[in-house]
């Protein structure tokens, strides 16, 4: 039996005027571009990737929006929206009706600047992505975990990635995060590696 090897997670940059980076990025000074992808992807036998949409751009999700209309047959990605933006749920709905993307990303960090995620903002954007049946990957440092499983307990069902730092018996609601029953699908990815590295108070990706 053949097995098609799908990438899940990688980024995307150019440095190009049409697609400027957003205020305070610190991007690697060299491109990653989806040429550079599909040589690696031939190389290694991966017939389709899933892009992310990097933190460089932040909620521009131009770049991306142009890969994935130019390479379809390879590509699917999954968008960042602003989700301070009391907007948002709409900024869902419209991103997915572009070529290519199917799911979003949100990455609130350890401190202050993260505490969006508990607020009046995040069940409208939540609601969307259920009516829609919009994937949703959040990106959480261990300390946030309690604070998503609050919000998936109303309508998600939750998938986890392993942890890439912390162990498991660190985590103080391993058992929970794998047994919830909602029926939408959510990726909480527990970046920890983050958190462990001193990076919890920033907004993270990876």
């Amino acid at each position: 039996m053949k097995y098609a090897i799908i990438d899940p997670h990688v980024h995307v940059w150019k440095h190009d005027p049409k697609y400027p980076f957003a205020p305070g990025a610190h991007p690697p000074p060299e491109d990653r571009t989806p040429e550079m992808l599909l040589e690696l992807m031939k190389a290694n036998n991966v017939e389709r990737t899933v892009i992310i949409q990097v933190i460089h751009f932040k909620w521009d999700n131009s770049y991306l929006a142009d890969v994935l209309k130019q390479y379809p047959q390879y590509f699917k990605g999954v968008a960042r929206i602003n989700p301070e933006d009391p907007a948002a749920p709409d900024h869902v709905t419209e991103l997915m009706k572009k070529p290519g993307f199917h799911g979003i990303r949100i990455s609130p960090g350890a401190g202050e600047n993260g505490n969006w995620i508990t607020g009046p903002l995040m069940p409208p954007l939540w609601k969307r992505c259920d009516d829609l049946k919009v994937p949703m990957t959040v990106l959480v440092p261990i300390t946030r975990v309690p604070d998503v499983e609050k919000l998936i307990a109303t309508s998600f069902r939750l998938s986890t990635q392993k942890p890439q730092c912390c162990k498991l018996h660190q985590n103080p609601h391993p058992a929970s995060l794998v047994t919830n029953p909602y029926p939408l699908f959510a990726n909480l990815y527990e970046q920890s590696r983050y958190f462990c590295k001193g990076r919890g108070s920033k907004e993270m990706d990876g």
